[in-house]
């Protein structure tokens, strides 16, 4: 079985109105601001077999926290000679991410995680 490799990885966030909505490039980093809901979407292209993908917040693997659709695509006009690969995409249509904070008070720059929820 020959292994095809990703072709494409598009990230995409909105805002939950559809007002504002951001389409991350490869190796951008995703920026959320603090208790805003987004609809957040990744889409996989061109992988065969099926692509492993996981999302992370920090060190903190989210992946359970999407939806994930899986599609064959048989690309080609002539039955024997399709090109057969994978889109999967990760969905979540109302992602927030909250985290609380507690400044050291012996040393008022250090800032210490307590919590992250997302």
């Amino acid at each position: 079985m020959a292994v095809v490799p990703v072709t494409s990885v598009r990230l995409l966030s909105e805002s939950l109105d559809c007002s504002r909505a951001v389409m991350y490039a490869d190796q951008q980093p995703v920026v959320f601001s603090e208790s805003e809901r987004r609809r957040f979407h990744c889409v996989v292209n061109g992988s065969y077999p099926v692509p492993e993908v996981a999302v992370y917040v920090g060190d903190d693997d989210v992946t359970e926290q999407f939806v994930a659709d899986v599609e064959l695509i048989r690309d080609g006009v002539a039955p024997h000679f399709r090109e057969l690969y994978y889109r999967l995409q990760l969905t979540n249509d109302s992602f927030l991410i909250r985290h609380s904070y507690l400044v050291d008070d012996s040393d008022s720059s250090v800032v210490k995680l307590l919590e992250l929820e997302v």
